[in-house]
């Protein structure tokens, strides 16, 4: 998924979830943490593969459940320990809003899917990268800038597809959902300093 096709998904998710549970929109701090999380593991994996080439691929470390669910339960404790659980509910659902995009992403596209996972018999399906380092493969050693340029480059050819059509649709409508909750919560992320008193983060 795209940078802002995560970001949607996590914030509506989080809008729901915090609404459901708090009854009230999420907070500036909470929208905060979901823009972090919801962009978190490829600020990890993506250097990490791509310019430093520490990783095999922009989809192993901070993709995995292995590591994603031991940083949300830290990230849960110390966000409950410094009286905001909200954050830690935001980061947590941001983050493997994430994951669960990935995995499905290329499925709802129509693209070939990585090598599934080579341990789980009849789960031919499922996206082995959730489980790195159980299951790793060597992606391409090019440099970020092909990456991007190659990811570009097959997106916009998908567009001119009748699926890529369809998928437009969706975007749109994923897009539009995002913005009205995102105004109708408040805007929260874009504080008003000018409101005397107020506190720009917690408000």
């Amino acid at each position: 998924m795209w940078p802002w096709e995560h970001l949607a998904v996590g914030y509506l998710l989080v809008s729901l979830l915090i609404r459901a549970w708090r009854r009230r929109p999420p907070r500036h701090i909470e929208v905060l943490a979901v823009v972090f999380a919801t962009q978190f593991p490829d600020l990890v994996d993506k250097p990490l593969a791509w310019v430093f080439h520490v990783l095999p691929s922009g989809l192993s470390l901070a993709h995995s459940l292995l590591f994603a669910l031991p940083v949300s339960v830290l990230v849960l404790v110390v966000a409950v320990w410094r009286s905001v659980p909200g954050v830690g509910v935001a980061f947590t659902a941001g983050y493997l809003s994430h994951l669960f995009g990935d995995a499905i992403y290329p499925y709802l596209l129509g693209w070939e899917q990585l090598p599934p996972f080579p341990y789980l018999t009849g789960w031919e399906q499922f996206p082995g990268f959730l489980l790195w380092p159980l299951y790793s493969y060597e992606a391409s050693v090019d440099s970020a800038l092909f990456q991007v340029i190659g990811l570009a480059s097959s997106f916009v050819e998908f567009l001119g597809t009748p699926r890529g059509k369809t998928y437009l649709a969706f975007e749109g409508l994923l897009l539009v959902s995002f913005l009205l909750l995102w105004l109708l919560d408040g805007h929260p992320g874009f504080p008003d300093f000018r409101r005397h008193g107020s506190d720009p983060l917690t408000d």
